[in-house]
């Protein structure tokens, strides 16, 4: 907060100022603020200068002002724009955040014409399930598309060959359905002894022997894939 007051009452005088006459917002000036916030002072001060005008005449939303900004950066300073982003792809990464309920965020950055077409990928094919008569929300089809898109269509309820899968723990009792302990999915927590039983009912198996004092394993068997009949 401390370093946001300084820049703006430092290269941002001209927000500065059309926030102390009311002509601007708050949410107008950090928005400024974020889309300059890798450049020179003097990009800044060329940026502050013209934008602010023409924000406060267009009555333009913090968004319109961030999207006027990003553009007259690079009309001032091509080559500082261009190593900028460099430097910011380099930066790329995508990451998996646990959240509540048995849900998750993956988030990825880097490189934006890319991520815009698997954007644009994920809306078709979201689309597809809807017109096929799909009624689950926009939301849910959208990250069903993402999980078709990177799996494949799994086909007779069997994993596609050669992808990644999922370590979830559960004890003996739990999958057999005579207890309902939660179950352990690697990278993210705990889950229903529903979730499990379901993951578990097309998945390889493999028995873990664990001390019942402290839980730590002590033996661990071979994988085993049932049959259809077991299952």
């Amino acid at each position: 907060q401390v370093e946001f007051v300084d820049d703006v009452s430092g290269t941002l005088a001209q927000s500065w100022q059309a926030l102390d006459r009311g002509d601007l917002s708050l949410a107008h000036v950090k928005a400024l603020h974020r889309a300059t916030r890798n450049c020179t002072p003097a990009v800044i001060e060329a940026v502050d200068a013209k934008v602010i005008p023409l924000a406060v005449a267009r009555r333009m939303t913090p968004s319109q002002l961030a999207r006027a900004a990003r553009r007259l950066i690079i009309t001032i300073d091509p080559q500082g724009a261009a190593e900028r982003a460099k430097q910011a792809k380099e930066r790329g990464d995508v990451e998996f955040y646990p959240g509540e309920d048995e849900t998750a965020t993956l988030a990825a950055f880097g490189d934006a014409e890319p991520l815009r077409r698997v954007m644009d990928e994920i809306d078709h094919r979201a689309a597809v399930l809807k017109r096929a008569g799909d009624a689950r929300p926009i939301g849910m089809l959208r990250v069903q598309a993402l999980v078709d898109a990177f799996f494949g269509a799994a086909e007779h309820g069997e994993r596609p060959s050669g992808t990644a899968q999922a370590l979830v723990t559960v004890d003996l009792m739990t999958l057999l359905g005579v207890t309902d302990k939660p179950g352990e999915l690697a990278g993210y927590g705990p889950i229903t002894a529903e979730t499990a039983r379901r993951i578990a009912a097309d998945a390889t198996l493999r028995r873990l022997v664990t001390d019942p004092m402290n839980g730590n394993p002590l033996d661990l068997g071979r994988t085993y894939r049932p049959s259809k009949l077991l299952r």
